[in-house]
C-alpha cells in the first residue's frame, strides 16, 4: 500500500516514524520494525534515492533529514 501523498509504501512511511526518534544502525532499525536487515536495506535504499535519509556506508546509521 503506497501513501497517496508522496508515493512512499507502509514500510517506508513505518521506518521514518521511527527514525524521528534518532539515528540508528540499520541493523536496530530492522530488529525494531520487524523484519530481516536485509529488507530494510532495500527500504533505506529507496528512502535515501528518494532524498528522505542518508545512510553513512561505513558504519551503516541512517540519519532523517531533520539531523542533516
Amino acid at each position: 500500500m503506497r501513501d497517496q501523498h508522496n508515493d512512499l509504501g507502509m514500510n517506508q512511511v513505518s521506518a521514518l516514524s521511527v527514525l524521528t526518534k534518532g539515528d540508528l544502525p540499520i541493523g536496530a532499525l530492522a530488529d525494531r520494525e520487524r523484519m530481516q536487515p536485509p529488507s530494510m536495506t532495500r527500504i533505506v535504499n529507496a528512502l535515501e534515492e528518494l532524498g528522505h535519509v542518508s545512510a553513512d556506508r561505513v558504519r551503516t546509521i541512517v540519519a532523517g533529514p531533520w539531523s542533516v
